[in-house]
């Protein structure tokens, strides 16, 4: 799931420069900090490079911020309710059919994009 809600991010940001930035947000659980392995496969942001940040939050505050440095634009996306319900406890060995189906979705099905709140916020 992650890494579809990543592509679509890159999708709506097209004009986005090699410089990114990504904060994700969510509960130190896989089902949950996977979207930030999507986040670094699509944008090349990682840790070690100190442009991925991984932010403790809430389940109802898993979100992604993808942040073009150089003028400080921002969309942040949020899972929808009904793909975190459909998808979240997938058993490891139906996670390849699982993969396929969530990128055969609208992703309007997938993710829904949300104000980007301001840095420090709780979520």
């Amino acid at each position: 799931m992650g890494k579809t809600v990543s592509c679509a991010a890159l999708l709506l940001l097209a004009a986005v420069a090699a410089a990114r930035s990504v904060v994700h947000h969510s509960p130190r659980r896989v089902q949950f900090s996977c979207l930030s392995d999507g986040a670094a496969a699509v944008t090349g942001a990682s840790l070690g490079k100190l442009n991925l940040s991984l932010v403790e939050a809430s389940e109802a505050g898993v979100e992604t911020t993808y942040w073009r440095r150089s003028t400080v634009q921002a969309m942040t996306l949020r899972p929808s309710a009904a793909c975190c319900a459909r998808f979240r406890d997938v058993p490891r060995a139906q996670l390849a059919a699982a993969t396929q189906e969530v990128l055969s979705l609208p992703d309007a099905e997938v993710f829904k994009e949300v104000p980007t709140p301001p840095a420090g916020a709780p979520r």
